[in-house]
Parts: structure tokens; sequence; C-alpha cells
């Protein structure tokens, strides 16, 4: 079941899951049980993100992450960014 699921979801072209919103969802034990088992899905997921916790959603089997909240909120938007950034060098 698991390889036609992958293989309906290569034909029809998606490429990137948005896994939104995270926490809502199952969070990071959800995200590492569904990612298992696609491994040519990527992960997107968005919602809960911070600097401090991009590590964790990488390692739980996310591709890349979706942030708005974290540097739009900011009162520092650029060192928010940058803090993100340095967090995803570090995953």
């Amino acid at each position: 079941l698991v390889d036609q699921i992958e293989e309906a979801a290569n034909e029809l072209g998606l490429g990137v899951v948005k896994f939104f919103p995270m926490e809502q969802i199952g969070g990071l034990p959800y995200l590492k049980a569904i990612a298992a088992p696609f491994p040519s899905l990527e992960f997107m997921p968005t919602g809960g993100i911070t600097a401090g916790n991009a590590h964790q959603v990488i390692a739980a089997g996310a591709d890349g992450v979706s942030v708005i909240s974290e540097i739009v909120d900011s009162q520092d938007p650029r060192g928010s960014a940058s803090a993100l950034m340095d967090a995803m060098r570090e995953a």
C-alpha cells in the first residue's frame, strides 16, 4: 500500500507535502511516523517552528521548514531569520 501511495503521489507530481499546522496534527511524532515510509516525498512542516526547534523538525523527517510568525512577529526580523538559518545549517 505504501508503494502504491508513493507511486500515485509521484505520478501526480506531488513532490512536497505541506504539513500544517504541525503541532495540531500530531507534531514531531506524527511527522516522523508519516515521513519514514515515503522517502521520495518531501515534507515541509509549518506552524510553531522556531530557531530552537528547527533541528528537531529536520531530525523527525522534514526536508525543510516554512516559518512565518517567528520572523514576522519578531522585534528583530533579520536577527530571527539569521537564527533560523543558523539552526537549519546545524540540523
